[in-house]
């Protein structure tokens, strides 16, 4: 990158996702903070859809914006590290392609790193953007640690590092990152390579400091059967996760202690059944929030079918 190192670089993994990207980086040319602050580095992961356009035409009118293409699809893990490496800000702020920023996030995410040391690290709050149509589903979603945790985090240096170390919207120093090693490129899905950074920053006497006041929003809906095909296809990052911190139980891996024999499985049908058909009834019953269990019940169940799924493939 040419010109004087910036005290920022936002890091961008992007995958098949231009119309999001646009959004990204147009909340990006809006920064209270000038650009003489900071540069963006996108790492295309070989995307299929019309994304090297994309960034090709914003990088004509965006000064402070690089751009690269991964020769195959390597995973966000990769992604990050490659567009990490090509950038020089002191400070690194991940974002995802899906991600609007809120006009000021640069500078609030730079005014929390004053005066701090190496091993600080910044979370902000990530929540829907305005405009999208909320379902009760993604409601759910936030008020339960199956993406995030945001609605039981507060204010501060968090306690538990790797369950708040959301890349979606975080900020450290990149001699911290890169003395860490990066992220661990084995991960092949955006699921737990975060995670893993955050347990292996705080073994090394890293803090992290959650401010709801640096904003950002998801641009996309997610529905259930979303969350349940990602859920089942990012099994071998879970499965790789629990090998490598066994330790450490994160959402998403609780399949690996659940009963999988056949009567479990037939117990797990019919309750998953039977809510599937109450919950077009009615929400709730004697107190028994039965959407919520629905959610989680469908959520279970793609987990441990990513699981079986993993083990098929393994045997063969």
């Amino acid at each position: 990158m040419s010109g004087s190192p910036k005290p920022l670089s936002i890091v961008i993994p992007t995958y098949n996702r231009s119309a999001l990207l646009t959004q990204c980086l147009d909340a990006l040319r809006t920064q209270t903070a000038g650009i003489e602050s900071f540069d963006i580095t996108v790492v295309d992961d070989h995307s299929p859809d019309d994304t090297p356009d994309v960034l090709r035409n914003a990088a004509q009118s965006m000064p402070n914006l690089t751009w690269t293409r991964q020769p195959e699809n390597r995973g966000p893990a990769a992604a990050r590290n490659r567009a990490a490496s090509l950038s020089t800000g002191r400070l690194l702020l991940f974002l995802d392609d899906d991600i609007v920023a809120s006009p000021d996030l640069v500078e609030t995410h730079l005014r929390l790193h004053d005066n701090r040391g190496a091993q600080h690290g910044v979370v902000g709050h990530v929540s829907w953007l305005p405009g999208l149509k909320v379902t009760p589903f993604m409601t759910w979603v936030e008020e339960h640690p199956v993406l995030f945790n945001y609605a039981n985090m507060t204010a501060g240096p968090q306690e538990n590092i790797p369950a708040a170390f959301y890349t979606c919207n975080l900020s450290l120093a990149r001699a911290t990152f890169e003395a860490a090693g990066g992220f661990d490129e084995r991960f092949p899905f955006p699921a737990c390579e975060d995670t893993d950074l955050g347990v292996r920053l705080a073994n090394e006497g890293f803090s992290l400091w959650y401010e709801p006041g640096a904003i950002a929003w998801h641009a996309r809906a997610i529905t259930l059967s979303d969350l349940r095909s990602r859920l089942r296809q990012t099994a071998p990052s879970v499965e790789l996760f629990a090998q490598l911190h066994p330790e450490t139980l994160l959402p998403g891996s609780e399949g690996h202690s659940r009963p999988d024999t056949p009567l479990w499985r037939l117990v797990r049908a019919v309750k998953r059944s039977l809510l599937r058909l109450a919950v077009q009834v009615t929400p709730s019953v004697g107190g028994y929030d039965l959407r919520s269990m629905h959610y989680a019940c469908e959520l279970g169940h793609a987990q441990l079918a990513g699981l079986r799924d993993l083990r098929r493939q393994q045997r063969t």
